[in-house]
This record gives C-alpha cells, structure tokens and sequence, in this order.
C-alpha cells in the first residue's frame, strides 16, 4: 500500500485537479471538506488570526463553526504523520484556543495520539479525531449495506355480534339490520351521540406485538348503550362483540452506501478507542470545493455513472 501521504496527495489531485506545493497542506484541504461535511459551517481552511491587543499572530488550518451556535469558534490542527501524535502538539493547541478565546479546538491526524496527548486532550476537553485513508484490507468495520425490514400490521373484521340488555327481551326470529359504518355513532341509552364504531373497534385494536391471527374483541359499557338500526327504536346492549384477524405483511428494504471509500473519519475517547467512525466516499468529497479565500462552499454531488448516462 503507498504511503498515507502519497494517498492523500492522490486523493487530492482526484478531488481538486491539483497536488498542493506544501506538504499537508493536502490534508489539511481534505479536513476541512470533511468538517463541511458533517454539518459545520463557515469552514475556512489556512487563516491567520491575532487575539484583541495582541501582536502575536497564529496560523489556524482549519476553522469552523456548528450550525447550532453551541460552538461559535472551532479551530482544528491538522497532523498528517506516519507516527503517533505527542504531548507538546497538545499543549500548543490549547495556547492557542485560550489566546484566542476559542469555544472549542481539535487535533486531526492519521495514526494515533501518545498517552500524554490523550491526558491533556481529557484534561483540557480537546477533540481527537483521526482521518485516515479507506483500507480495502480491512472493509468490514464500517457499514456499508443495511437490511431494514418493516412489519406493517392491518386488520380486517368479522363475526360481529352484541349481548342485549338483561331487561330487554324480543320476539324469537327478530330480525334487526345495523349499518357498522366507521363514522356511525352508538347511543347512550337517553339516546344522545356515544362513540363511534370506529372508536370502539379502536379500543382493542391489535399493537404491533401481537402475533398474526383471529383475537376475539369484547367492548363493554356499564351504563349500557343503544345500536342504532336502519329500521325501527334502537337496540339496548351492554356489551359488543366481533373477530378481529391481524395480519403480518413484512417488506425488505436494503440501503446501500452510495459511492467509493475514499476516507474514513474516525472519533477516538479517552482511552484512544474509537468512539464512532463513519466512511467519506468520493461523492461526498467532490460535493465540496475551497475558494481563493479558503472557505469550504457546495459545488452539486457527483454524478454515478448511471445517473449520468439516464
């Protein structure tokens, strides 16, 4: 594999069209779309600030701002090394930060921070970040691919039945025609407006728990109410019964990561593990271009090559 420099060189020129005279000043550029990226806004990349009444100036590599105005001013250092980051790269970040007045800062590097660093980045609540070429070796420690499969649950009625008020007799063979409209309303028994049928069948309804299958539904009332009926007074009843079948319908939706690796963007936590970690892929990165001033803008997604030739 070449060299992590060599790789972020290439990556840039791929990106930007060009391969920066200075060396990490290609890392540098590459964080700062990367910060864009996740949200932060008024990404700048290569300015020189001075503190009120202060003659020492300070070169900042990247600087930005959250969108939330939690973090008005973060400045990040950027460290594209072969080897792990020290101590006194720390403790220069945080001069720097308190001069500055800075709400928050950061280092960015390729491989890893040493014990000391990481004590001062705790003490001092630094952020470490580590932004490192994608390894195709090793592909399995980020998603790529996720399998979401969604259970929709609906219902259909049957075997509607009613238990009539105790009191309240009929002729054997009475015969009464009910109209189970979702909007039709029982009564209470002085015959004014109660729920509607929808709302009692709403009552039992099935939850996305319940197993696919017949569940035998009960609603009682008891102060009682009457059913109303196309033809003829109203039906005193105490209860209402009906089958309720639930059925299961699942669908797979597979969503894949759109794009080819390029970078992985990993958060580490006090012990130097990785917190998070999340992929940049290459439509992401040309997503973004830098001004003559250094501030990261939008330029449009690139294209796959299928969207392209649609």
């Amino acid at each position: 594999m070449a060299s992590v420099a060599a790789t972020v060189e290439d990556l840039h020129e791929a990106v930007f069209g060009f391969r920066p005279a200075k060396a990490g000043t290609a890392y540098e550029r590459l964080t700062a779309v990367v910060l864009a990226m996740q949200g932060w806004e008024q990404v700048v990349h290569d300015t020189t600030e001075s503190a009120p009444g202060k003659r020492a100036e300070h070169q900042l590599d990247v600087v930005g701002r959250d969108p939330s105005g939690h973090i008005e001013r973060l400045i990040v250092e950027c460290k594209d090394w072969d080897r792990t980051v020290g101590k006194s790269t720390l403790d220069t970040l945080v001069g720097v930060r308190d001069q500055l007045n800075a709400d928050a800062a950061a280092v960015i590097t390729t491989v890893g921070y040493k014990r000391g660093a990481i004590n001062v980045a705790v003490d001092e609540n630094l952020g470490l970040w580590r932004l490192r070429p994608f390894d195709p070796e090793h592909p399995d420690l980020y998603v790529k691919e996720i399998t979401i499969t969604l259970i929709s649950v609906a219902s259909t009625y049957s075997d509607f039945d009613v238990e009539l008020m105790p009191e309240h007799e009929f002729p054997s063979g009475t015969e009464f025609r009910v109209r189970a409209a979702g909007d039709e309303h029982l009564l209470y028994l002085d015959g004014s407006p109660a729920e509607t049928f929808h709302a009692v069948l709403e009552s039992q309804h099935a939850t996305a728990n319940d197993a696919a299958g017949p569940y035998k539904r009960r609603a009682s009332f008891d102060d009682g109410r009457r059913l109303p009926v196309e033809r003829g007074e109203s039906v005193p009843i105490r209860a209402f019964t009906w089958i309720e079948t639930v059925h299961h319908s699942p669908h797979v939706m597979v969503i894949r990561a759109q794009g080819e690796p390029m970078l992985v963007l990993e958060q580490l936590d006090e012990s130097g593990g990785i917190e998070s970690g999340r992929v940049v892929v290459d439509r992401d990165l040309f997503a973004w271009d830098i001004d003559a001033d250094g501030n990261v803008t939008p330029r449009g997604t690139l294209q796959s090559d299928e969207s392209a030739s649609a």
